[in-house]
Order: C-alpha cells, then sequence, then structure tokens
C-alpha cells in the first residue's frame, strides 16, 4: 500500500474558525388567543423550509377557528407545513378529537412541533388532554397518505412507525370517510408554487368524503408580482374536482416583513378559503356541518392501565350509539349547540316590542314576578326588585301579562319544539310543558356563579358523575333577541366531573381552563345541558332581551314538575289560552299543559333545587 504524500500545505485548506457563520439558536414567540389563553411557540432558529417563522397565515387560522370554535370542536385535523403548530394547538384547546400536526421530516422540525405540543400540555386542564390529542410528525407532501390515515385508527398508528406503511387493508385512495379527516389547515404554503400539485393530491387522498369536511388554505401573497403564481393552486384544485370559496379576508397593519418590494396592501392583506368536495364525489351528505363522531370524553386522555378504572369513574361513559340528530350529537358532545335565525325579522321585531313592554312594565313594579340582581336562586321578590332591580321577567304565558299571546305563540311554535323533539327523541305526544321567562339586562353590572343547575357545589365527584349518568328529560334554551354573549359554558363539562382546579376556583372565576362564551346574534337560539359547568355575566351598558325556556318529556321524573312549579307556574297554567293557536298547536299546547299538571300532582311537596 503506498504512503500517503505529505506536500506540506498542512491546514492551508482547512476553514478558518468563524468562517461559517453559527447556527441561529431556537427562539420562542407568545401567542394570545382571543380568550386571553397564551400559547408559546418555540421555532428552530433557521430553516430551508421556512419553517422558523410563525407566518400570518397560520394566526389568522387560529383566529379563524376560535371565531367558531364548532369548526374544529369534536372534529379531526391534519395540518400540513405546521412549522411551529399554531393552528394544530389552537384546534386542540377548543376541542378537536385528534389532530395530526406534519412538516417537513426533518428531525428538527419535528423535535420542536412536539415541544410545542407538551409546553401547551402543562397550561390545559386536565394535564395530557392536549398531548393526547394532537401527535407530530414528519410528512411529505404528496407522499404517501396511510401513516397520517393511521393517526385517525386507535391501536393502529401507535404499532406502526409514523415513516413506514401499515400491515391494514386501508390506502389513502380507498379510505371510508371516517378514515379520513374532517378538517386540513395549509397555511401561508402557496408560496411553494412548484408543490402545488402535491398538496392537492394529500387533499385528495386524506379529507374525508362529506360535504362538511373542508381544507383551509390561508395565506398572503408576499410577493406580490407573483400573487397569480400563488392563486394558481385554486385553479388546480378545481381542476381536480374541488370546490372553492373564500371565507375569510383581513387587512393587517403591518406586512410580516419590513422593506420587502412590491405592493404593501396585498403584503398585509391573509385570505382564507375553504375547499370542498363536491355533493357528487361525497359518500354522504350530511345536514350540517356539525361533528358526526362522539368522543369518550370532551378531552382524550391516554390512561395508563393502573389508572384506568379510576379514571372511570370520573369520566362519564359515551352513549351506546350515535343519535341520529345532528343538533343531538352536538348537544352530547359539547354541551350546548346553537341554531342560526330561527325566526323571521317581522315575528322578531314583535317579539322585541313584547318584551320591552313587559321589561318596562317590571321595572317599574307593575309587574311582581322578577329575577332581582345580587341574587342568582329562587325566590326572588318584587321588593327586592324595586331595591336592587332586575335581571329577569318570569311567566310569559301567563294571561295577565299584557302581550302573553306572543310568547305563547312561541314557545309552542314548531321552530322551538321542532328542535326540542329532535334534542328529546320524541314526538308530540311526549312533550310536557315547563317554563318561558324573559332575560334582561340589569340596572348594575351583574354576574353569576359557576354551577349546575341540578348539581350542589358541594357534590362529590362520583355524587356529579351519578347525577350526570341520569338521562336529561328536558330541553333547556336562550333565544336572542338582541346581540347576546352572557352565557359562559365549559365545554364538555356536562360528561364529567369538575377538575380539581375547577372544584377549588372561586365561584366568580373570570377564566377556567377551556371555557367558552356562547355568542348569540339576533333571532339565534342555544340549546344547553343545564348540568353543563357554566355561568351567566350581565352588563349593564348592553341591551339585553333574551328569552329563556325549557320544554320537558313524559319520561322525567315527576321531581322535573319541582323544578318547573317551584317558579309559580302552578298559579296560573290552568288559566293558560291557547285559543289564537294554529289548530295543531293549540292541541299540541292543551297536551302539553296536561302532562304538566299531571307530573305536578305526582311531585309531592313543591321546593327549590337552589336557594338564594
Amino acid at each position: 500500500m503506498a504512503e500517503e504524500i505529505d506536500y506540506g500545505f498542512g491546514s492551508l485548506m482547512d476553514n478558518p474558525e468563524g468562517f461559517y457563520p453559527p447556527t441561529p439558536p431556537h427562539h420562542e414567540e407568545i401567542f394570545t388567543m382571543q380568550s386571553g389563553k397564551h400559547i408559546t411557540l418555540r421555532l428552530v432558529g433557521s430553516s430551508v423550509t421556512e419553517a422558523h417563522i410563525v407566518w400570518n397565515g397560520s394566526k389568522m387560522v387560529a383566529d379563524f377557528f376560535e371565531d367558531d370554535p364548532a369548526r374544529v370542536r369534536g372534529r379531526t385535523v391534519l395540518e400540513l407545513g405546521a412549522a411551529a403548530g399554531l393552528p394544530s394547538l389552537v384546534a386542540a384547546i377548543l376541542g378537536a378529537r385528534k389532530v395530526v400536526m406534519t412538516d417537513y421530516p426533518d428531525p428538527e422540525i419535528v423535535t420542536v412541533m412536539q415541544k410545542n405540543i407538551d409546553t401547551c400540555d402543562e397550561t390545559v386542564e386536565p394535564r395530557g388532554s392536549i398531548s393526547g390529542t394532537v401527535d407530530a410528525m414528519g410528512f411529505v407532501w404528496g407522499a404517501d397518505a396511510v401513516p397520517l390515515l393511521a393517526r385517525l385508527r386507535p391501536g393502529l398508528a401507535s404499532e406502526a412507525p409514523a415513516s413506514a406503511p401499515t400491515s391494514d387493508s386501508v390506502t389513502s385512495q380507498d379510505a371510508t370517510p371516517t378514515e379520513r379527516f374532517d378538517v386540513l389547515v395549509l397555511a401561508d404554503l402557496l408560496f411553494r408554487h412548484s408543490e402545488h400539485g402535491a398538496m392537492v393530491k394529500t387533499i385528495r387522498e386524506t379529507l374525508r368524503k362529506t360535504r362538511d369536511s373542508v381544507a383551509y388554505v390561508f395565506f398572503t401573497s408576499y410577493r406580490p408580482w407573483k400573487k397569480a403564481l400563488d392563486e394558481r393552486f385554486f385553479d388546480l384544485a378545481r381542476e381536480q374536482g374541488f370546490e372553492v370559496e373564500q371565507v375569510s379576508e383581513r387587512r393587517l397593519d403591518k406586512p410580516l416583513f419590513d422593506n420587502d418590494p412590491g405592493d404593501l396592501d396585498v403584503q398585509k392583506t391573509v385570505r382564507g378559503f375553504a375547499v370542498r368536495w363536491p355533493t357528487e364525489a361525497c359518500f354522504c351528505r350530511p345536514h350540517t356541518r356539525y361533528p358526526t363522531h362522539l368522543p369518550t370524553t370532551s378531552l382524550t386522555l391516554k390512561p395508563s392501565p393502573a389508572s384506568r378504572a379510576k379514571r372511570r369513574a370520573m369520566v362519564m361513559d359515551p352513549p351506546a350509539q350515535k343519535p341520529a340528530s345532528p343538533y343531538l350529537r352536538q348537544l352530547d358532545l359539547d354541551g350546548f349547540v346553537v341554531i342560526k335565525s330561527i325566526i323571521d325579522r317581522d315575528k322578531l321585531e314583535q317579539l322585541r316590542a313584547a318584551s320591552s313592554k313587559a321589561t318596562s312594565l317590571a321595572r317599574g313594579g307593575g309587574w311582581p314576578h322578577v329575577r332581582t340582581v345580587g341574587k342568582q336562586f329562587p325566590p326572588w321578590t318584587a321588593s327586592e326588585g324595586r331595591e336592587h332591580g332586575i335581571w329577569g321577567v318570569q311567566h310569559l304565558m301567563n294571561p295577565a301579562l299584557p302581550g302573553h299571546q306572543i310568547f305563547t305563540e312561541l314557545y309552542f311554535s314548531e321552530a322551538i319544539l321542532g328542535i326540542a323533539k329532535q334534542l328529546l327523541q320524541c314526538g308530540d305526544d311526549h312533550l310536557v310543558m315547563e317554563l318561558f321567562n324573559l332575560l334582561v339586562r340589569p340596572d348594575r353590572d351583574f354576574e353569576l356563579m359557576w354551577h349546575r343547575d341540578d348539581i350542589p357545589a358541594e357534590a362529590m365527584p362520583y355524587e356529579e358523575i351519578e347525577r350526570l349518568r341520569k338521562p336529561a328529560y328536558h330541553a333547556q334554551y336562550n333565544f336572542a333577541l338582541w346581540e347576546d354573549d352572557s352565557l359562559v359554558v365549559v365545554p364538555g363539562s356536562h360528561r364529567r366531573a369538575r377538575t380539581d382546579f375547577e372544584r377549588n376556583a372561586h365561584p366568580f372565576e373570570k377564566m377556567l381552563p377551556g371555557q367558552l362564551v356562547v355568542k348569540l346574534e339576533p333571532g339565534d337560539i342555544v340549546f344547553y345541558n343545564n348540568n353543563i359547568l357554566h355561568r351567566g355575566v350581565y352588563s349593564a351598558t348592553k341591551e339585553r332581551l333574551t328569552l329563556h325556556g325549557s320544554v320537558g318529556h313524559t319520561k322525567g321524573s315527576s321531581l322535573r314538575a319541582r323544578n318547573v312549579l317551584q317558579h309559580g307556574v302552578g298559579n296560573w297554567v290552568e288559566k293558560c289560552t291557547f285559543a289564537k293557536l294554529k289548530n295543531g298547536e293549540r292541541q299540541r299546547a292543551e297536551e302539553m299543559r296536561r302532562r304538566l299538571v299531571q307530573l305536578g300532582s305526582e311531585s309531592g311537596q313543591v321546593g327549590y333545587t337552589h336557594q338564594g
């Protein structure tokens, strides 16, 4: 073997120390949700795939989800090109059932994504909810989608590595709707013009084939002179059979990058589009966008075998089968469901006029049946109302109240009872008349404590679960005549005992983990489980006229009548007149009243579930 010749150059060809600049260190950014929650995002120091930036598109997707959490709550979510994974984390916080966060399979990027999952998990109760919901994995756009779909198959994803095909028979080409994702997120990816085809291919192979499934594509044309090339993505999506609709546009105060050339207005504008399957391509056509899967809890956890027995006592089991109604699916999943614009404009104006008159009458002392400021639970008295002001008007169907007829017509209308029948899974012959009241603007700011209507605050966890396991044979609702954001809930809390944080929190705690403000437009109605953890926050400066009612079911215990009769309904219910109702509605109303009276006669002593 020839000896190596030393030509005497020494280290002449070596790069001097400091010749290459050091790799920038990891850095962090804080994103603040509209709810006030902070999310810490770790990012790589530099990346040829641009994963070292929290792009405006991802921030806008996060806000878009928070504007309407039903877009992701209870659904499965896949994010492509996630980088820090902000939309994925927000989706999980808002109650997504499963989230898969992906980016280029660079170990450093995947490690950073997992770090963000773990950091977020430490700030959300119960601990383990985020890490149990969100997976981080590497994925190349256009590659075999089977490893992604495997994350939706319990037991399969945990056994097969993310980079390898699974032995399961599922393929990305013929996966059924339930083996694909409900929601895809593509935030600020369109500047990769050469990858448009690969992105569309991944959408085709991972998006569930139903009309309520959607790929959200948000982007800014950071190079305005290439805006047309960015938009070519949507032409390609249409060519591949998808429907495309713009759903959002926001102009920011400044561009993401200072001193970049081109039109500043274009650089500051973030646009969002929804990419969907056409009807003819879908396996089925759901009636609404509401989720079609019921999780075992509102947040997915990964309990160890040793903890399962304890956890089984703390969290309710899932229903034996999926209910048929999408409204009921949403109610069972979250504990509330919002239905938009259930009456026409003329009827809304009539109800506003009648409600305003009833409120004025009550404030002036001409109607004694009120809810008084400073007191959360009954009994309320007219004298307290005169002294402290009111936040509600009781007994809207009482014949002694001027304008009672329009309230009676609404209560027994198909607009209300049609939804109630879906939620109660019954027909007219099982409906029971219950409460109908009015919630109004108080004379001073007033808040209710966190509570469940039928479960006292001192109940132990096992007592909560025992009560929550019992069917709720009534449908309770708020119907807004003006904008209303007074109801605050903790989604999913109707299916579990309170967490330690919730149990030990101040009764008027401003921010419980996962809480949500239910926002209603005029004409919207929210039905909610009265044992969801909830409270009311009422402003003296914002007009409020919200009808608050409930409808019962004959299978309900006779004790349910006590929750109705405690409000004094029994004093006038027999005098209620239904003469002006339509024939079918009149007969239904008379039967509903008869059933209430019958239940009342069986209930025995009438008391209060809460004392004020």
